[in-house]
């Protein structure tokens, strides 16, 4: 019995486990739910909901069952591999194992139970233990080709970001294109839909974050404070060298929620968001929401957009060993007018959804030094073009006259001519990485010996700190997972099992397939990681298209392009996440513009596929394609 003290209140027993000042017990103490979500499953079941006795104050079975799902992490973490081993009662082949390895890993990338990047090291555990593969060569399907490819042209946007380059290009374009009320929303879209082509979609949207702020503010002027407002858009920097891991934002925002993160980005790029009881902030959603957007479709620009292009690339590489067809000129050629279409008619949707009064706000804007000056001063203050600057364009120019003529798909490139080898993309641009570290970033080595004591040390202009710094190494990780889970059906022959279980819809018409493939794509992508939704369903689609004896390329290529469609909500997409926070917008606002862009782009990728794909792809050969996918057994 609980002793009393002289006034009679019941006091808890002093014991080894009760604070002496507090007079609770650990577990009593243990008030926040958020505290720690790794101290136990069981001993969070105090935290809320207690009813009343007459010893004093036990938990309800609903405060139980409550706090026991606030651990749904770390249940889904040990719950999935139990119940899918239970399938073993029944078939303990590797083909089971390879399959409940893959099921678990779907159940971890779309539920966050640990990091992207730790479930895609599962392979590298799952494979040797089970007896699916040498860990040796399950470590080399991390290493492909492709995974080369977007390692070196990471380390060619940092070239461009370390000078300013993508900041004076989008400057110029603005000012080139003009800040009419037509014009302002399509320069900012256009520009920023150029320069995702080439740098990835985080670095695009927030180079152009402090510009629009200051667009804001000068929309948002009145002839009272017009000087003021003007000074105060002058104070916040066009760019500030980012120190937030681009990967940390892009995976970890997307999926874990991660707002405190997300915050810290915002706050290295120094800028504000419009106030909520502004009548501006409503109008200008559509600004921002613009340049999101706008970022998301540029990615699909190239091969080395994003990510997801970089994950097709090399399945295609693995399963179809002798893949020509898809290369950069290829696929620019098909994916820039379908990157162009879905521009024009985001830009018409947002127009019509939010452009209503912001005409007069630009109009009235320009009676003020207006919007043209504020990016012009912007511009100027970048200053005249630097020798650094000079010698990254020229590289970048050469890296990509190298990619376009490495093999084209219209006459013999210069990889063509070695006949004895097989020289992927991913070669040149390692190799004008190497050069960007030999050259200089200044003039400075010219003036040695000309004065004595004013030798300086030129700094060049990419150094292997940066690298090592900002490369998004779990990102890597994630590419390389889906070449591991590609390489286990070739090994088990499962590619066989997989053709015969699809060969049950070789009677649906492909374009239905197409859509269906191109849908589900979209809608997981909201939600989940983009490469690992790529991951888990690039294999099995190009499987289906083994079994239905169509061109691969008719269903992997839009449905690729597909996983990047993210517009519906805040997290789904880092872009997405920073407009969010930047223009203080409402979760609705942009969920409402967002499912009209995800029916608009889906639907332009299948007409442009049924279209321009015929054309570039010969969509209607599938006996090469089969042939390869019957004679490759591994990575190539």
């Amino acid at each position: 019995m609980a002793e009393s003290n002289p006034e009679g209140t019941p006091q808890a027993p002093q014991d080894e486990t009760t604070d002496e000042n507090t007079g609770e017990t650990p577990l009593e103490g243990l008030s926040d739910p958020k505290a720690d979500k790794w101290c136990g499953i069981f001993s969070c079941a105090r935290y809320v909901d207690f009813e009343e006795n007459g010893q004093g104050k036990n938990p309800t079975t609903f405060g139980y069952i409550y706090n026991i799902f606030l651990h749904w992490k770390i249940i889904t973490l040990i719950l999935t591999p139990l119940i899918l081993t239970t399938l073993l009662r029944t078939d303990s082949s590797p083909k089971m194992l390879y399959a409940i390895t893959v099921i678990t890993m779907a159940i971890y990338w779309l539920t966050q139970a640990i990091p992207l990047p730790m479930t895609a090291m599962l392979p590298l555990v799952a494979f040797p233990v089970f007896g699916i593969e040498d860990t040796s060569k399950v470590a080399v399907t991390y290493t492909q080709g492709a995974v080369i490819l977007y390692m070196g042209a990471f380390i060619l946007y940092q070239a461009i970001e370390g000078c300013h380059l993508h900041e004076r290009i989008c400057l110029k374009l603005i000012l080139m294109i003009g800040t009419s009320p037509k014009l302002l929303m399509f320069g900012v879209m256009f520009t920023t839909m150029l320069i995702s082509i080439w740098i990835p979609n985080v670095a695009a949207t927030a180079v152009m974050i402090p510009l629009l702020n200051s667009i804001s503010r000068e929309l948002n002027t009145t002839d009272d404070n017009t000087e003021n407002s003007r000074r105060a858009s002058e104070k916040i920097p066009f760019s500030k060298k980012q120190e937030v891991d681009k990967e940390g934002v892009s995976e970890n925002i997307l999926l874990e929620d991660n707002e405190e993160q997300l915050n810290e980005y915002m706050s290295t790029l120094n800028v504000s968001a419009p106030k909520e009881d502004s009548i501006f902030c409503q109008e200008t959603h559509g600004l921002f929401l613009s340049v999101a957007y706008a970022s998301t479709i540029g990615g699909t620009g190239s091969l080395v957009g994003t990510a997801v292009n970089v994950s097709l690339l090399g399945i295609l590489d693995m399963v179809f060993p002798g893949n020509k067809r898809l290369s950069f000129d290829t696929w620019m050629l098909f994916s820039i007018p379908n990157m162009l279409v879905c521009t024009i008619f985001g830009w018409a949707t947002l127009h019509l959804l939010y452009m209503k009064s912001f005409r007069d706000k630009v109009r009235k804007a320009k009676k003020s030094p207006g919007i043209h000056q504020v990016v012009l001063r912007k511009y100027e203050r970048l200053g005249a073009v630097t020798y650094h600057e000079c010698t990254v364009i020229i590289i970048f120019l050469i890296c990509q006259i190298l990619w376009l003529l490495r093999s084209p798909m219209f006459f013999q490139g210069w990889a063509d001519a070695l006949q004895e080898i097989s020289i992927k993309d991913g070669t040149p641009v390692m190799m004008l990485v190497i050069i960007l570290h030999i050259l200089p970033a200044t003039t400075d080595y010219l003036k040695c010996g000309i004065n004595e004591g004013t030798h300086k040390v030129s700094p060049n202009v990419i150094g292997w700190k940066i690298i090592q710094e900002k490369m998004p190494w779990g990102l890597i990780i994630l590419i390389g997972s889906g070449y591991s889970l590609t390489h286990g059906i070739q090994i088990l022959e499962l590619s066989q099992t997989l053709e015969e279980y699809f060969a049950s819809l070789s009677n649906v018409p492909p374009i239905v397939l197409l859509f269906f493939t191109c849908v589900i794509a979209t809608c997981l992508t909201q939600v989940a990681s983009s490469v690992s939704i790529a991951n888990i369903l690039l294999p099995l689609i190009a499987y289906l298209s083994i079994a239905i004896k169509k061109n691969p390329l008719y269903l992997m290529l839009p449905t690729t392009i597909c996983c990047s469609f993210s517009f519906m909500l805040p997290l789904g997409a880092p872009p997405n996440a920073i407009v969010y926070l930047a223009s203080n917008m409402k979760k609705m606002d942009m969920a409402k513009s967002g499912v009209i862009m995800s029916i608009i782009c889906v639907l332009v990728t299948i007409a442009m596929i049924n279209c321009l794909g015929w054309i570039l792809f010969d969509l209607d050969s599938s006996t090469e394609w089969i042939n390869e996918a019957h004679n490759s057994t591994g990575p190539k």
